[in-house]
């Protein structure tokens, strides 16, 4: 049972819509197949319901959008999407050419960027590789604004522009399955009753982290900031979450120093006093239950 298949705790026929769509209307109806050996031949851009009509492309690029929304429900048919996409960009070829493939990336960034995301997906790192020694010369990375971290791609703009940017970040921060991983996770409520931060003054401030350490009982949480230092405050709630940690026996630490400067607010709950700028807490909380992560997803490929 994976995330869309549990509203409020109770198992809903959503997941199963999605998959048998997948499994019959889309693959009968929308794809394109070589009648002889099934392999995928067109992705259309859109399907007409009126005229029962699939609007096909010339190239098969398009699925790899499409198999960045249909991972979580059919990792099959995604595949095949995404290998039919990147036979046709050439990652696959033994003689692969970098500087063939910098000159073609123009024509549609987006697709290559989805190709990296999905590579790294499906563990298919020779491909990441690929894709990524481009997309790190064309993309711009680069630090601004006091730590923070974006891609510019060579516009000589200030801030780094949005959608594009985004996407690539994604091929930052994810791993093997980890998409996937996301919607089959049947522990995600767990997160809900271990210690959590709110009331952040964002995006005044915002958090580059906040995760509980079952293990140490900790929760650690940074801040950052790019404005003038000014006082503002955040909560701490769920401190009472597990009966064998009393919430009295919680202490702080603020960038490795003993930190002070908290009160309760009531008996599972603490305001914290600082200010906006980059810092690190860690919130000493004696708590070792569940913290929603979990799996519950098996590739063969991982």
């Amino acid at each position: 049972m994976g995330l869309y298949d549990q509203i409020n705790g109770n198992t809903t026929a959503t997941a199963d819509v999605a998959r048998s769509w997948f499994q019959g209307f889309f693959q009968s109806r929308i794809l394109g197949r070589d009648e002889s050996t099934g392999a995928i031949t067109t992705v259309p851009m859109y399907y007409d319901p009126e005229i029962d009509h699939a609007q096909a492309l010339s190239n098969n690029l398009i699925g790899l959008g499409v198999a960045f929304y249909i991972v979580p429900y059919n990792g099959e048919l995604a595949y095949s999407l995404y290998r039919c996409a990147v036979e046709q960009l050439g990652l696959y070829a033994d003689e692969y050419k970098i500087e063939a493939w910098a000159k073609a990336y123009g024509s549609g960034l987006v697709f290559f960027q989805l190709a990296l995301v999905l590579a790294i997906e499906f563990n298919e790192l020779i491909v990441a590789e690929r894709v990524r020694g481009v997309l790190e010369t064309v993309a711009e990375p680069r630090d601004f604004d006091g730590g923070s971290f974006g891609f510019f791609y060579n516009f000589g703009e200030s801030w780094p522009r949005g959608q594009l940017s985004a996407l690539l970040m994604v091929a930052e921060v994810i791993e093997p399955g980890a998409w996937r991983r996301v919607f089959h996770n049947v522990s995600y409520k767990d997160r809900f009753t271990a210690p959590t931060v709110e009331g952040v003054d964002f995006p005044a401030m915002g958090l580059s982290q906040a995760w509980n350490d079952s293990d140490a009982g900790t929760l650690t949480i940074s801040t950052h900031s790019s404005l003038t230092p000014t006082p503002t405050t955040f909560k701490i709630t769920n401190l009472r979450s597990n009966p064998d940690s009393p919430a009295e026996s919680i202490s702080i630490t603020r960038n490795g120093w003993e930190f002070s400067d908290w009160e309760w607010v009531d008996e599972a709950t603490v305001d914290v006093r600082c200010l906006m700028e980059n810092q690190t807490f860690v919130v000493h909380t004696g708590y070792h239950g569940p913290t929603g992560i979990g799996s519950g997803f098996q590739d063969s490929r991982l």
